[in-house]
């Protein structure tokens, strides 16, 4: 044998032959509220949500949300947007 063929039969040899099967992926249960479950994990990693009533406060909405951050009042939106 040479070195070659040493390297790989040692390699070879602590190769794991078999692993632990993972458990069966089980969804979690649905939410009974799945909006306020969402608002809930997106709070989680500080993300600002505000539940509305209807599509026309989402430009209040966002003016508020720019006007608490001193950003400037513009925004770019898809010319397909279809929540205004």
């Amino acid at each position: 044998m040479n070195a070659r063929e040493d390297i790989l039969n040692a390699i070879r040899a602590q190769r794991v032959r078999s692993a632990v099967r993972p458990a069966a992926y089980t969804p979690s249960p649905a939410a009974a509220d799945p909006v306020a479950a969402f608002a809930e994990r997106a709070a989680a990693v500080n993300a600002q949500v505000r539940i509305l009533d209807n599509a026309r406060e989402i430009p209040q909405a966002i003016a508020d949300l720019l006007r608490g951050k001193n950003l400037p009042a513009e925004i770019h939106i898809a010319p397909d947007a279809r929540a205004m």
